[in-house]
């Protein structure tokens, strides 16, 4: 990243998500004060299961629609399928329905709290 920054200028800075390291790199203090109290505001989104599919898909809906020029209408009713029928199959897989989609225990979405509430036992 640095390497960037010296060839290219300051418009190429590429910052760390490692807080420790992004504390030693070579930008202003002032600058660094912001972003580091900024940090403690970021929560991650939950993850889902097949959480990973949608963000796949979306991706490549993207991709597809600037770069290939497909209708954004009709790629994101493919994304729909896909991850609505990727969801299906983990919930299938972990016990939370059955194969006729019925309802066999409840999916409890983590928040940030029964997280952490895992991790401190």
């Amino acid at each position: 990243g640095q390497m960037l920054q010296i060839m290219y200028g300051d418009e190429y800075i590429w910052p760390t998500a490692n807080l420790e390291a992004f504390a030693e790199l070579p930008y202003p203090t002032s600058d660094k004060q912001i972003i580091m109290e900024q940090a403690s505001n970021i929560l991650e989104a939950p993850r889902l299961l097949g959480s990973y599919m949608m963000e796949r898909e979306v991706s490549n809906a993207f991709n597809d629609v600037v770069v290939n020029g497909e209708s954004i209408r009709s790629r994101i009713d493919e994304v729909v399928k896909i991850v609505d029928r990727e969801t299906k199959r983990k919930l299938e897989e972990f016990g939370y329905i059955d194969s006729d989609g019925n309802v066999i225990k409840e999916y409890e979405v983590p928040s940030v709290e029964k997280v952490q509430e895992i991790l401190n036992k």
